[in-house]
């Protein structure tokens, strides 16, 4: 098989992708999902908390995520623990941003440039987390209706949209991400086609159409799931949730104070300037997405990976139109043929695709290789191993919220964990009483007769804890402190 230089730029910048997505599985939330796997394969799905917490017992539970759940335990289970959860994953996330490089414009110099600068500012999530689903189903929507537009794949292939949400809803509440894409595509291709009939450069009345109904099947698709109705009304309730804004980072607006961020801001400039200055028209769907995703980007760095899905072929696109009657657009648009590969520089370009393969495993590796450092590093291992020593696992322990999900998989109840919808808004901001050290700190504690204080060593809480003469320090590390009530 021939590897011309422009499949050659596409399978390097894949393998780059992937090792790029390699990361430690270190996200807070991981480890509740595991233990909520495990737990759903011995007892089904749970309807309440199932005694993860010793606080919220009574609570409704919507497990959203069952099905990614088991997913994660039986890769955990199977393919080599964190560290496979992490190559997973890693897999997942490149498979996402190589369906939005081959549904780009500009395939494959142009749309990788876009598509990697899409990768670089989802960077902050991209992790062993249940949301990665929600990048991949939402990169196959875009690359389906793009590749539709351009004539590169049949009308038929909308009408995968329907088993692709009867899957999403199972895995994930963020669902409703694809129906916000395919909104847009509905209401922007529809205006286009008002404006320009069938000569415009969206899709005809009958892709419309099409793309319309299997969006209608789809919606009602999502009632298949064992929540029914009520995973409608829980996405609603938990994009409305005024605790979740307030206590947890990643619903807040982003600190362009620091330099993570600074990607997606210059990716939304660029953007912009692009439309402006390209030779090529701004379509409705275009602006529509831009704008909204800027906003909701804007908002919530949690929104910053839908930005980045629907502006990869739209950068491509209008980066590929500064070339427009250059000596540079064949090549770029990949209208000029690729020329004949001689028989030396097709061995040549093969044994860069192995070099890069073999790179890509090896930065995998060394990214993979401090693993357990990293958890014992940022979780309370020692702490309860501790407490597993000297009885004590089930006591009622005020812990730190993002320590709440590596307790429940050591099977230690938590005060507050990572499932903010179980808990509530009221809940957050009574244990926020404590954590953020108010005049009424000890109501938390004496209300849930609370016999433990799990937090780190360097924590704000530490301070006052040792002042106040009811407590006493009776273990402590490097990464976590425990206080125990004075008799």
């Amino acid at each position: 098989m021939q590897i011309t230089p422009r499949k050659l730029f596409a399978i390097i910048f894949i393998l780059a992708m992937f090792g790029f997505s390699v990361r430690v599985a270190r996200d807070p939330d991981l480890f509740w999902h595991l233990k909520t796997g495990e737990y759903i394969l011995e007892n089904g799905i749970p309807r309440q908390d199932p005694s993860f917490s010793f606080t919220v017992t009574d609570h409704e539970w919507i497990t959203h995520e069952w099905l990614t759940q088991i997913f994660m335990i039986w890769v955990h289970d199977n393919l080599g623990g964190l560290y496979g959860l992490s190559i997973v994953f890693a897999f997942l996330i490149a498979l996402a941003f190589g369906l939005l490089l081959w549904a780009s414009d500009g395939w494959s110099y142009i749309a990788g440039f876009s598509a990697f600068w899409g990768i670089a500012a989802s960077l902050p999530f991209l992790n062993a987390r249940p949301q990665m689903f929600n990048i991949l189903f939402g990169a196959w929507i875009v690359f389906v209706v793009e590749q539709i537009k351009r004539g590169r794949m049949n009308l038929r292939w909308v009408w995968s949209f329907p088993v692709l949400f009867l899957f999403w809803v199972n895995m994930h509440g963020g669902f409703l991400l694809g129906f916000a894409i395919l909104g847009v595509y509905v209401v922007g291709e529809g205006l286009q086609y008002l404006v320009q009939g069938e000569r415009g450069n969206g899709l005809n009345w009958s892709q419309l159409v099409s793309l319309t109904s299997a969006s209608v099947v789809s919606f009602f698709i999502t009632l298949a799931n064992p929540n029914t109705y009520k995973m409608w009304l829980y996405a609603f309730e938990t994009l409305t949730s005024d605790a979740m804004r307030d206590t947890i980072t990643e619903w807040q607006s982003p600190n362009f104070h620091i330099w993570i961020f600074w990607v997606f801001g210059f990716m939304v400039m660029a953007t912009f300037f692009l439309m402006i200055f390209s030779k090529r028209p701004v379509l409705w769907t275009d602006a529509l997405f831009v704008a909204g995703t800027t906003f909701a980007g804007l908002q919530s760095v949690r929104n910053i990976p839908l930005f980045a899905l629907v502006a990869v072929p739209i950068m491509s696109r209008h980066l590929l139109g500064l070339f427009v009657d250059t000596p540079w657009y064949a090549l770029l648009s990949g209208e000029a043929p690729d020329p004949p590969v001689r028989t030396n520089l097709n061995i040549l370009n093969w044994v860069m695709v192995v070099l890069a393969l073999v790179g890509s495993i090896v930065f995998a590796a060394e990214q993979l290789s401090d693993t357990e450092e990293v958890i014992t590093a940022e979780f309370p291992v020692e702490a309860i191993d501790w407490l597993d020593a000297e009885g004590l696992s089930q006591a009622r322990i005020f812990n730190d919220y993002e320590w709440g999900g590596y307790m429940i998989w050591r099977e230690v109840p938590t005060f507050i964990d990572g499932r903010a919808d179980v808990f509530g808004d009221e809940f957050i901001y009574f244990y926020m009483q404590t954590y953020t050290r108010q005049t009424d700190w000890r109501e938390p504690l004496e209300e849930h007769d609370v016999e433990y204080i799990l937090t780190k060593t360097g924590g704000g809480l530490r301070v006052l804890i040792e002042e106040a003469p009811e407590w006493e320090m009776v273990y402590k590390d490097d990464v976590s402190i425990i206080y125990g009530r004075v008799n």
